[in-house]
C-alpha cells in the first residue's frame, strides 16, 4: 500500500535497529526493534554529555573557570571541549532522514506547476535588478521585489487545502499560545529599564532608523551604519512608527523579532521530531535568559527568526518533497541576509546539508534536484536588488561580518571587556 507523506515523520536515530527482530509501526511507518532500549539509552547519556560538554566550554571562554590563565589558554580549552561536544551530539543525534522514498513521493518539475509563473517571477526579479543597478532604489524596484517573490511561490503551488485541526493540534495551540505569552511578557518586562546600560552602538542604530523616518536615508537594499544591512533598519524604523521614535519602540523590533521566534521554533522542533520536542524546545526558549537579552537589543534577534523560518521550510520541503517549501525556504534565506550578520550561517548550514545528501543520500537528492533548483531561485529572488549593490561593494557587504567574528583578538577582548 502507498505511503502517505502527509502523515509521516521523522523518528529519531535511536529507535532505528539492525537487529533482524523488528516491529513495524502502523503510526510511523518505521521498522523498530524490542530490544533496542541498551542502544536508546546510550545514545540519550551521550546527547546529555554533549550539552554538558558545550556548556562547560561556553563557560570556560567566558572566563567561568581558571580565570588565572591568559585567555588564550582558556579559548584553546574551550575550543576543544566544544568540538568534542559536537561529535559526540552528530553520533548521538536523531537521524532526520530515514525515512525511505515512497512511491507516491512525486518531485515537483524544474519550473514549478505553472511554468509561465515561474518565468514572469524571473522576470520581474531581473527588471528589479537591472532598474536597481542603473538608477538604484526606487518604489518600482520595492514593488518588484515581494512581487518576484510571491509569483515564485504560486509556480510551485500544486493544489491547496485548509488544513484540518486534530485534538492534539488544538491541544498544541493553547499550549504554545501560553508559552508563547509568558515569552513576550518576559521580553516586554520593564522594557524601560532593563537592561539599565544602553551601549553606544543602540543609539547609532536608532538614529540611522530614525534618518530613514525622516527621509534623509531612506533606502532599503545597501548598508547603513556599521555596515549593516539597510532592511534591517528598516524594520526598526517601522516599529519605531508605530511604538515611539524613542528607545522603548527601537527596543520593541527585538522584542517582536524575539517572540515570533518560539511559534517558529515550536514548528522546526514538531517537523524535525514531533509535537513534544517543539513544545518542549518553544518553552526553554521562552525562558532562556541569552534569548530573554537578545530579545531587548536591536538587530540581534532577526537572525535566529530568519534561520528558523529557512529550516522549518527546508526540513518540511524534505519530508513532504513538494517544491513549494523549498522555495519558501529559499525566500526565507534570501530575505534573512538583508538583516544582522550571524544569519549567514544559514547559508553555510543549508549547503552542508546539501553535501551531507550527495554523499549518503545521492538518490533521494537526485529525485529532489528540482525541489532545490526551486530553493536556490527563493534565495535569490528574496535576496533581491540587494545582490546589486553586493557585487558593486562586495568589500563593504562582507568585510564587517569578518572584522566581529569570535576569531578576532579585537572582538574577544571587547566581549571579555
Amino acid at each position: 500500500m502507498k505511503s502517505n507523506p502527509d502523515k509521516m515523520r521523522f523518528k529519531p536515530r535511536f529507535l532505528y535497529s539492525r537487529h533482524p527482530q523488528q516491529t513495524h509501526n502502523q503510526n510511523m511507518g518505521v521498522t523498530q526493534t524490542p530490544n533496542s532500549f541498551p542502544q536508546n539509552q546510550t545514545r540519550a547519556l551521550a546527547l546529555i554529555a554533549a550539552t554538558a560538554l558545550a556548556t562547560v566550554a561556553a563557560a570556560m571562554m567566558k572566563g567561568a573557570f581558571f580565570k588565572d590563565r591568559p585567555l588564550a589558554q582558556r579559548e584553546a580549552i574551550g575550543m576543544v571541549l566544544l568540538l568534542a561536544g559536537m561529535a559526540l551530539f552528530a553520533w548521538a543525534a536523531p537521524r532526520l532522514l530515514k525515512r525511505p522514498l515512497a512511491e507516491s513521493d512525486s518531485p515537483s518539475p524544474w519550473f514549478g506547476h505553472r511554468p509561465r509563473v515561474f518565468g514572469l517571477a524571473v522576470l520581474v526579479y531581473v527588471l528589479s535588478l537591472a532598474l536597481y543597478w542603473l538608477n538604484r532604489e526606487s518604489a518600482v524596484v520595492r514593488i518588484l521585489w515581494p512581487t518576484g517573490m510571491v509569483l515564485l511561490a504560486v509556480a510551485y503551488i500544486d493544489a491547496w487545502r485548509w488544513p484540518r485541526l486534530s485534538r492534539e493540534d488544538g491541544r498544541d495551540l493553547i499550549l504554545l499560545t501560553i508559552i508563547t505569552g509568558a515569552g513576550f511578557a518576559l521580553r516586554f518586562w520593564r522594557l524601560f529599564e532593563l537592561p539599565s546600560f544602553v551601549h553606544g552602538d543602540i543609539a547609532s542604530q536608532g538614529l540611522q532608523a530614525l534618518a530613514i523616518l525622516s527621509g534623509e536615508n531612506n533606502v532599503w537594499f545597501g548598508a547603513g551604519w556599521s555596515d549593516i544591512p539597510m532592511f534591517d533598519y528598516v524594520m526598526m524604523a517601522g516599529t519605531m512608527k508605530l511604538f515611539g521614535r524613542d528607545l522603548f519602540g527601537l527596543s520593541m523590533t527585538a522584542v517582536w523579532q524575539g517572540v515570533l521566534t518560539l511559534p517558529v521554533v515550536y514548528l522546526l522542533g514538531r517537523e524535525m521530531f514531533g509535537r513534544r520536542v517543539g513544545l518542549i524546545a518553544a518553552a526553554l526558549l521562552a525562558i532562556s535568559y541569552t534569548h530573554i537579552h537578545f530579545s531587548r537589543f536591536v538587530t540581534t534577534a532577526s537572525p535566529l527568526l530568519a534561520i528558523g523560518l529557512t529550516f522549518y521550510f527546508l526540513f518540511r520541503g524534505l519530508r513532504l518533497r513538494r517544491g513549494v517549501w523549498f522555495a519558501l525556504a529559499g525566500i526565507a534565506l534570501g530575505v534573512g541576509l538583508l538583516v544582522y550578520y550571524p544569519i549567514r550561517v544559514a547559508a553555510v548550514l543549508a549547503a552542508a546539508l546539501f553535501v551531507w545528501l550527495l554523499l549518503w543520500q545521492r538518490e533521494r537528492l537526485k529525485r529532489d534536484l528540482p525541489n532545490w533548483f526551486a530553493f536556490a531561485v527563493g534565495s535569490v529572488l528574496g535576496f533581491g536588488p540587494m545582490l546589486g549593490f553586493a557585487l558593486q561593494n562586495f568589500r563593504t557587504f562582507v568585510g564587517r561580518g569578518n572584522l566581529v567574528t569570535l576569531f578576532n583578538p579585537v572582538v574577544m577582548e571587547h566581549l571579555m571587556g
